[in-house]
C-alpha cells in the first residue's frame, strides 16, 4: 500500500515509520490493550473517544490532547 502524504511526512520528520491501520466500528478495551502491548508506543494519544480521561486508568504514557491543541512528537 503506497504511504499516504501525510504519513510520509509524518515519517520524515519523527525518523520512523507509520503503520496504517483502519478499523470500523467500536473497539473493546481488551483489544485496545492488546494492541498497545503488542506496538509498545512511546505515547498513547486517545482520539475520537468520549473517555479519553480514562485512558490512564489502563494505559502507560498516556497524554491527553485537546481539540485543537497541537502535540510536538519530538518532545
Amino acid at each position: 500500500m503506497q504511504t499516504q502524504p501525510a504519513f510520509a511526512e509524518l515519517e520524515a520528520l519523527t525518523a520512523s515509520q507509520c503503520q496504517y491501520i483502519h478499523t470500523s466500528g467500536h473497539a473493546y478495551l481488551s483489544h485496545l490493550k492488546s494492541f498497545s502491548a503488542a506496538i509498545k508506543p512511546k505515547v498513547l494519544i486517545p482520539i475520537h473517544t468520549l473517555k479519553a480521561n480514562t485512558f490512564a486508568e489502563h494505559f502507560e504514557n498516556v497524554k491527553i490532547v485537546a481539540n485543537g491543541e497541537t502535540y510536538d512528537l519530538a518532545d
